[in-house]
């Protein structure tokens, strides 16, 4: 679900791209150690090539943001655990090509927490009191897509801006939201399951 989400295939290129994932400390390791696992299906490459599954950023200026965003994360103290660099492939060596990455360890004072990469930075989040990370996003400009993995339908509601859920084991779920000012973007309840956000948010 949160790498699927992450759009990596894509470069993270989208404003979808669930590039913050918060996971409860008891899972941390096993969770964060999964991620790193499955990112390695992606391979950046030239389009038409077979073994291709991951393309380049649109252009250079972007490229060089994405690589400002990962010297920031090293930076600040976030704990590089996949990626951070180009590939090393000679014939890529003229494109805008980065490795899938992913921080771990990363913390709401951070940079790659508070704002939008758009590129293939994944943040993982360790949490484990309910009160504060919902403090810490409440802090982040809303529009930003969250991923929560949980049990619990009641746990859906911890995104205010429009998470993505991941159910143990198999199911996934678009929660609408709707009403917050976002600059330059006209949002509202236009995403999700409309039964399942009834459900999910009285407990907002």
């Amino acid at each position: 679900g949160a790498v699927k989400g992450m759009n990596f295939a894509t470069c993270g290129q989208s404003c979808q791209s669930t590039s913050r994932l918060f996971v409860h400390a008891s899972l941390y390791d096993r969770v964060l150690e999964g991620v790193v696992e499955k990112i390695r299906r992606y391979r950046p490459g030239v389009p038409i090539e077979k073994d291709t599954t991951m393309g380049a950023l649109i252009s250079r200026e972007q490229r060089d943001k994405v690589v400002r965003y990962i010297e920031l994360g090293r930076q600040e103290g976030a704990r590089l655990v996949a990626g951070g660099k180009a590939p090393n492939e000679p014939g890529l060596a003229g494109g805008y090509f980065l490795e899938p990455t992913v921080f771990a360890d990363v913390t709401p004072s951070m940079r790659l927490f508070q704002e939008e990469v758009f590129g293939p930075v994944l943040a993982v989040i360790p949490w484990d009191d309910e009160d504060e990370l919902l403090n810490a996003i409440r802090g982040v400009a809303p529009g930003f897509p969250e991923v929560f993995a949980t049990e619990q339908a009641r746990n859906a509601a911890l995104g205010p801006y429009g998470p993505y859920v991941t159910f143990v084991p198999a199911s996934w779920i678009e929660i609408e939201a709707g009403g917050f000012p976002v600059p330059s973007v006209a949002i509202g309840h236009s995403l999700g399951d409309p039964d399942f956000a009834e459900v999910a948010s009285p407990i907002l």
